[in-house]
């Protein structure tokens, strides 16, 4: 069996080298399709199917706060509300609070922007996240006269002290406040997802904003997580935090009619993402189906040509089966060749994805060639090839004898195949016209995304981000200060025409807001508050973003703290 099956691989590598513009098509053809269909395999699987990075990953939730009366369905929580749920909850073994920071680092080199939190010491434990260094935050960190320590991850360790060990306990700047490194944590550990890698986490109560805001109940501006104990259910949870707070409603104004929302922290962090990256799979699977029956077209060809070679092995002892197993040998021999190829393709296609896939899709940092990946490889190389080898295999395989009776008249195509080949043909024009309708949907939707009224002009505008240190800028006069005059530095440069800043760029906008009122309107309850967020700017705000005026007037230098409020 060993010895046949060898020799069906040799002829097979002969048939190849004999057909070098045939065997070059469909190589090429597999390559393409299967490299494209790993490619955003390679993405689907990190991005939906793998779980997260940390043990027992099912059983960590978001959580949020919800306010129904205003369609709020997923507020941050206030720490006061955090610490009841801590002491009151029975389904979770662990509750955790984050808030994403930005740092200006200075110690140990030039000045870096480094996207960091502040963090309670129970995350670290809370998602199972062993230090690759020293130690992450203890509970002891927590407290508001601790010393500030801070952990750092793994790419910064090794690019800011070159990995070296004597890190542990060296001293760095956050913000001008000075921070003692007690610990590393390997580069896989990534929370909270986003667009930037976190390198650096520091103790909650280390944080300015944290300290102003840790006694009001309405300040929602913690992420929260939690860790379910084993064999309770997000259902079972989500009742049992809702019943904490309904119990904080009666006991607080501040908490009427806020409720609570959890969820998988998986399904928290795919977020929207999923419909899209699966259409997109369905569209590149499509092309694979496409190019499989174009593949079976070339492949009833050549094999009806040779027909008169099946025929003579016949009259050999050649039988059927024999015959459609060489067949199929030549197909996967054709098929590994181009899975291996289309490996190429795949790793050109996850650095092109990797580029083109907007940043804020999550985990798109972890997508690379691995061992799901590989088996994907193998796997579609070797479906593919039995399927658009099959039927050529067997359709061709009948009526062995016919060619030699023939005694040298052409050799003519049976009614039944020429009918299959049609089907292929009709098969194969149906899902261009249906991939075609599609893409050209897709582009008018692009088209029509182009062409939305945004309220906004943003061409030509660059955009740069300042970190102010808290410690030094706490009052908001001197953070007027600091952008008039570095606003009129900018201006003062060749080349800068309009210059303005702004506490958040649209449209994400700063998520803060306050509550107001409108006088001669009837006060309002509690839970029925109005609320609307808010950016901070400067008067050439509106100037530089092109955003019109409707009526009134814009903003003037003489707008401010001193002057009335406008």
């Amino acid at each position: 069996m060993l010895n046949s099956i060898l020799h069906d691989l040799g002829y097979s590598v002969r048939i190849l080298i004999k057909n070098k513009g045939f065997a070059a098509v469909l190589i090429l053809t597999l390559a393409i399709c299967i490299g494209a269909n790993a490619a955003i395999f390679s993405v689907v699987n990190t991005v939906l199917v793998q779980p997260l990075p940390f043990p027992h990953p099912e059983g960590v939730v978001a959580i949020f706060q919800t306010l129904s009366q205003q369609g709020i369905t997923d507020a941050g929580a206030s720490y006061p509300n955090l610490q009841d749920w801590r002491e009151q909850t029975h389904q979770f073994q662990e509750i955790a609070a984050v808030r994403n920071q930005t740092f200006t680092m200075t110690g140990s080199g030039d000045a870096t922007y480094v996207v960091g939190a502040n963090v309670s010491s129970q995350l670290f434990t809370l998602l199972g996240v062993q230090s690759l260094r020293g130690r992450t935050l203890v509970a002891n960190d927590d407290n508001l006269n601790a010393p500030p320590v801070a952990v750092i991850g793994e790419e910064l360790w090794r690019k800011r002290f070159g990995g070296d060990l004597s890190a542990i306990g060296h001293t760095i700047n956050l913000e001008n406040q000075a921070y003692e490194i007690v610990g590393v944590v390997p580069a896989s550990f990534r929370y909270p997802y986003g667009s930037q890698i976190p390198q650096v986490w520091v103790p909650l109560a280390k944080d300015p904003i944290f300290l102003s805001l840790m006694n009001r109940r309405k300040g929602h501006y913690l992420q929260i997580i939690g860790r379910l104990k084993p064999g309770v259910s997000v259902a079972q949870g989500q009742a049992d935090l809702a019943v904490i707070a309904g119990r904080l409603a009666e006991k607080y104004p501040e908490d009427a009619g806020w409720g609570v929302r959890i969820m998988s922290l998986q399904e928290r962090v795919v977020g929207d993402v999923r419909t899209p990256l699966l259409l997109l799979w369905a569209a590149v699977g499509l092309v694979l189906l496409i190019g499989g029956t174009n593949i079976t077209n070339l492949l009833m060809g050549q094999a009806t040509a040779r027909g008169r070679e099946f025929a003579v092995r016949a009259a050999l002892g050649g039988n059927r089966a024999r015959l459609v197993r060489q067949l199929l040998t030549e197909c996967l021999v054709f098929g590994l060749i181009g899975g291996g190829l289309g490996l190429v393709v795949t790793y050109i296609g996850i650095n092109a994805l990797s580029a083109a896939i907007p940043v804020d899709v999550p985990r798109i940092h972890e997508i690379r060639i691995d061992g799901w990946v590989l088996g994907f490889t193998f796997l579609i190389s070797v479906v593919l090839s039995v399927v658009i080898g099959l039927a050529p295999a067997l359709y061709c395989s009948k009526g062995l004898q016919g060619p030699l009776r023939e005694e040298g008249r052409s050799i003519g195509v049976s009614r039944l195949r020429l009918q299959f080949r049609n089907i292929l043909v009709v098969a194969e024009v149906a899902l261009s016209v249906l991939l075609l309708v599609g893409s050209g949907l897709v582009l008018r939707s692009f088209d029509r995304l182009h062409k939305v009224k945004i309220g906004f002009d943003p061409q030509n505008v660059l955009v740069g981000s300042v970190s102010l240190p808290p410690t030094q800028y706490q009052q908001p006069q001197r953070w007027a200060v600091f952008f008039d005059q570095l606003i009129d530095r900018l201006k003062a440069r060749p080349g800068s025409s309009e210059i303005a800043a702004a506490l958040a760029l649209p449209p994400f906008g700063s998520g803060l807001s306050f509550r107001f009122t409108i006088p001669g309107r009837a006060s309002q309850s509690a839970s029925e508050e109005t609320t609307a967020n808010y950016s901070a700017v400067s008067p050439d705000y509106f100037r530089v973003m092109r955003i019109s005026l409707e009526r009134g007037r814009l903003f003037e230098r003489s707008d401010s703290a001193e002057s009335a409020k406008v």
